[in-house]
């Protein structure tokens, strides 16, 4: 089992949970402003954020890595040169589907 701070499991601990379920497979991932990403799931990461290890605002945490196969310019997530990206609680989108099936649910 992977710690999860309050902030995470709130958000992401149910996805967190069925994660292998769904590696390799295609799901689209909707945010609450209707934006959509069709991705197939990697796998996840732990992350951090860009601030220094020692000062105040340092933060770590779980991210989870999606190639992007249908991207949008509009979507709240960096996309790399290759596309693959990352979600974490900071991101995460408010539904997730597996075709018509709704794996998570905010």
């Amino acid at each position: 089992m992977l710690y999860l701070n309050d902030k995470e499991e709130k958000v992401i601990g149910t996805f967190m949970e069925i994660e292998s379920d769904f590696t390799n497979k295609t799901l689209r991932l909707i945010w609450n402003e209707g934006i959509e990403v069709v991705a197939k799931y990697d796998s996840f990461i732990e992350d951090e954020n860009e601030e220094d290890f020692d000062s105040e605002g340092y933060e770590e945490y779980w991210s989870f890595v999606f190639l992007s196969t249908v991207p949008s310019t509009e979507a709240p997530i960096d996309l790399s040169d290759d596309g693959y990206f990352t979600v974490n609680y900071l991101n995460f989108p408010e539904t997730i589907l597996c075709g018509d099936r709704v794996i998570y649910k905010k």
